[in-house]
């Protein structure tokens, strides 16, 4: 057992990002996801480049590869879903968590 003052306050989710081969809006995301998927044969789904395009990331965005890309959208759609919570948050307390389905 830790002590009290050892011990780390609570996390709190601000905001939620995913860029997906299925969009970037979390709430279309959530009603793909909740429906069955489909049987079809033919290649994978890729991520378009028109959903990785974003004026916000500039010209070092645009030439980044695509798996950075992908985490910097995700972590600009977070931030912008985090909306007014976030101005009482210090940047320090700040963090970002990147996952894939790629291992």
């Amino acid at each position: 057992n830790l002590a009290s003052q050892d011990m780390l306050p609570p996390v709190s989710v601000l905001g939620f990002g995913a860029v997906t081969a299925l969009g970037r809006d979390s709430q279309s995301l959530a009603t793909l996801l909740g429906k069955p998927p489909t049987t079809t044969s033919g290649p994978p789904l890729r991520i378009t480049d028109e959903l990785l395009a974003d004026a916000r990331g500039g010209r070092a965005l645009h030439r980044a590869g695509r798996f950075p890309r992908m985490a910097v959208l995700a972590a600009m759609d977070a931030w912008d879903a985090a909306g007014a919570t976030r101005q009482d948050v210090a940047m320090d307390r700040v963090g970002v968590i990147v996952a894939t389905g790629l291992g």
